[in-house]
């Protein structure tokens, strides 16, 4: 055994750790790391989560997961790809030979995640595309084609409960004292008409979504011109990527509470914790499968940016700036998102568990909220926007990279 265990070692130890480049500093390391975990995971899947399991009472699964499994394994996999500097393919297959397949299975996972995570890449796409083309002033209104009668226009809301307080509804031109179930936001209708185009049900086809299909050829294009120019720029363009998110999401958060309705959003997040929720298990599986999306475990991609490290570089710090990074972001996003759903519950006078029709749409729809009701929206969508495709684009850029990584190694390229 510790014959083996030296036969190993000597063979990772032979690898030059020149012979196919490093980073440039341990920042650009980093700051590429935190821009494949910190992805569209964080803002868009972790607050769906939290608004199905409860509330802040997510936050203890989460939180155990996170330090229990997450930390070790993100450290476990730097290690292993500074060490060696190598793929996951070659990586596992110095310990075992036949583990050389552990890493195809790991390309294999991120491949089928990308196909789908790349849709939603899409979608903040044609949301930056439509900021661009000034079309944030229709977002708001229910008078375009796509909107329906039981679009809820917030301004009309104001107008009843100015006219008449206790019939403060406002539904297909006149003011009531109760709510119609059926009524939704023009941002959610937006979502689900124009963005999606969803069908009426699963036996319903419908057409093909062109918008979509030409913002997942961008996409991949892109995709494709990021890996021909390799790792270094991957580097450069984690400045952008990494910090840009925090410093607009910091900014929209300052907005989302001070909202109308806000504190009680905040309050239902925080203050209202459903702890039944921590009696079942699907909670603790959710909390354990967005620990292991949003730190990318399992996928090769942080094997692969740690395999340009310097041999001495400090992993375990890296570690934790990245857990922490990514627990940081996913708690700001929850709070923005409920703080806007407490002011769209008030708007619509409705609970807030019955707002958005489906988790998917829980993030566009309370972030143009949000936004909607800051000076001057277009300034505030297009970076914001922005800052989402980034954040979805880095993702799937490290994933592809990936990718590309074990497929290259495995053939003997670099």
């Amino acid at each position: 055994m510790a014959a083996d265990a030296i036969f190993v070692l000597a063979s990772i130890e032979s690898v030059d750790e020149n012979e196919r480049g490093e980073w440039t500093s341990e920042t650009e390391s980093l700051l590429a790391t935190i821009s494949l975990t910190v992805g569209l995971g964080s803002l868009w899947r972790f607050p769906r989560l939290a608004y199905q399991n409860g509330g802040s009472a997510f936050l203890i699964p989460y939180s155990a997961c996170m330090i229990l499994f997450g930390f070790p394994m993100l450290y476990l996999e730097m290690m292993l790809g500074q060490y060696s500097s190598q793929g996951p393919s070659t990586l596992f297959g110095h310990f075992i030979p036949a583990l050389q397949g552990l890493g195809w299975t790991m390309a294999f996972i991120s491949f089928t995640v990308g196909v789908y995570y790349c849709v939603i890449v899409a979608w903040s796409f044609l949301y930056l595309f439509a900021s661009i083309a000034g079309q944030t002033s229709v977002w708001g209104k229910c008078n375009n084609a796509w909107n329906d009668i039981y679009c809820v226009d917030a301004e009309a809301m104001r107008e009843c409960k100015l006219r008449d307080p206790t019939k403060p509804i406002a539904f297909n031109g006149s003011c009531f004292a109760s709510v119609v179930e059926e009524m939704k936001t023009p941002y959610d209708q937006y979502f689900t008409n124009v963005i999606t185009r969803r069908s009426d049900g699963i036996d319903t086809y419908g057409g093909i979504n062109w918008a979509t299909l030409f913002a997942l050829t961008v996409i991949w294009l892109l995709v494709a011109l990021t890996i021909m120019k390799g790792y270094v720029y991957l580097g450069k363009t984690a400045y952008v990527v990494s910090v840009a998110p925090y410093v607009i999401v910091a900014i929209v958060f300052c907005r989302a509470v001070t909202l109308e309705g806000a504190i009680a959003g905040v309050l239902y997040y925080f203050g209202k914790p459903d702890f039944r929720t921590l009696l079942y298990h699907e909670t603790w599986s959710a909390a354990l499968i967005q620990v292991c999306f949003t730190l990318n475990i399992g996928y090769g991609g942080i094997i692969m940016i740690a395999s340009y490290n310097r041999r001495h570089n400090n992993c375990y710090r890296d570690a934790w700036i990245t857990v922490v990074a990514v627990v940081l972001m996913s708690i700001i996003g929850g709070v923005v998102v409920f703080a806007t759903l407490g002011f769209v519950s008030q708007q619509l006078h409705k609970p807030l568990h019955g707002i958005v029709s489906s988790g998917l749409s829980i993030v566009f729809v309370a972030y143009l909220e949000a936004m909607h009701e800051m000076p001057y929206p277009f300034i505030w969508s297009t970076p914001f926007f922005a800052t989402l495709f980034f954040l979805g684009f880095g993702s799937v850029m490290g994933r592809s990279f990936s990718q590309h990584f074990v497929f290259c190694l495995s053939l003997g390229v670099f």
